[in-house]
């Protein structure tokens, strides 16, 4: 696998079998984190510009990947989508750590069945689509991982997740219920200001405590 830069804040993600997926990103100076963004299946990264914008005024830089087969990038989402989650998530690493993710309906899974090689300081679920099991959920990473989950009060299927997820979770797992109000031009609901805020304060303040353990564990093993 290797990456290349298209120009000011253009990546590609070049996979081992060709497949190109292409994406932004948005460098803070002294970011204390960098977020990824996963868009929903049939979406693109211009349905998450919002959430980006908001996750920039919390001090964390940006990556934006269009999944296989969506938006600009090659290949197909049922076969490529893990191995580019994997890329996505090593490159991160040259923006800025830790990791934080935002991943949108049934990113939700992806991400799940996932198993990060860089440290994550936490994740935000919205309306999340998933049938992962306790099992599943228990022998994952992200079972030990702080996260969010947003999601409207009557989507049962997103709650059913989020409240598997607060179940089992080894670390701190909160919800927040929140109407999409708005129509975007496509005629697809959007979430309002509130979602975004919400997920960037959440990982924002996940991500500072990961850092304050980083620099105290370093500190100490220099003694």
């Amino acid at each position: 696998m290797s990456t290349a830069s298209n120009g000011p804040g253009a990546v590609e993600l070049l996979l081992d079998n060709g497949t190109r997926c292409m994406g932004e990103q948005i460098s803070v100076e002294g970011a204390l984190a960098v977020c990824l963004l996963l868009h929903d299946r049939h979406g693109d990264i211009d349905q998450m510009r919002g959430l980006a914008d908001a996750v920039r005024r919390y001090s964390m830089s940006v990556l934006l990947i269009d999944l296989p087969g969506h938006g600009l990038s090659d290949g197909d989402v049922d076969v490529d989508a893990m191995a580019a989650l994997a890329m996505a998530m090593s490159y991160s690493a040259e923006l800025a750590t830790p990791l934080c993710v935002i991943a949108e309906g049934s990113s939700a899974d992806l991400l799940l069945r996932s198993r990060p090689t860089v440290s994550v300081a936490g994740y935000a679920l919205l309306s999340p689509r998933s049938d992962f099991s306790e099992a599943d959920f228990d022998a994952s990473p992200w079972s030990r991982t702080a996260s969010i989950s947003i999601l409207d009060p009557h989507d049962q299927r997103a709650d059913a997740v989020a409240s598997l997820i607060a179940r089992r979770t080894h670390a701190v797992a909160g919800r927040v219920y929140a109407h999409k109000s708005a129509t975007l031009g496509t005629g697809r609901a959007s979430w309002p200001m509130q979602a975004a805020q919400s997920s960037a304060q959440f990982l924002a303040e996940r991500a500072a405590f990961a850092g304050a353990a980083a620099a105290r564990d370093e500190k100490e093993g220099t003694r």
